[in-house]
């Protein structure tokens, strides 16, 4: 189990290192993440960095609660999955414009104090 914690998040850095150097657009920074995710559809990078913070939240507090983020369908397909973190990307979208102390730093940084400032626990 110890090493599990230290596992998932070098996966989810490697896997989005990884796919940053493949030619995928490169997100430095929270303003950058708010130029091409705040569309009405934001991209696959988009939903894919929003998804691995989350995981890497949930990891790195050791699987308590620290945020009450709306958690999809057991039963989503792929397609409801997408849509669902599609939605999830764009609810965030305010509260980043709101708070530009975030937008020189690391977009991993700006989403996880969105999620958190949107989806307290009560």
């Amino acid at each position: 189990m110890r090493y599990l914690r230290l596992a998932v998040p070098i996966l989810i850095f490697c896997s989005w290192t990884m796919g940053a150097s493949a030619g995928d657009p490169a997100i430095k920074d929270t303003n950058e993440y708010i130029k091409q995710c705040g569309s009405d559809h934001p991209g696959d990078d988009c939903v894919s960095l929003y998804e691995l913070v989350v995981l890497y939240a949930t990891v790195q507090y050791r699987n308590l609660p620290k945020t009450c983020e709306p958690k999809p369908a057991e039963n989503a397909d792929n397609a409801d999955l997408l849509q669902f973190y599609r939605a999830q990307v764009l609810a965030i979208m305010p509260w980043l414009k709101q708070h530009p102390e975030y937008g020189p730093k690391d977009p991993a940084l700006g989403i996880e104090a969105a999620v958190n400032a949107i989806y307290p626990c009560k």
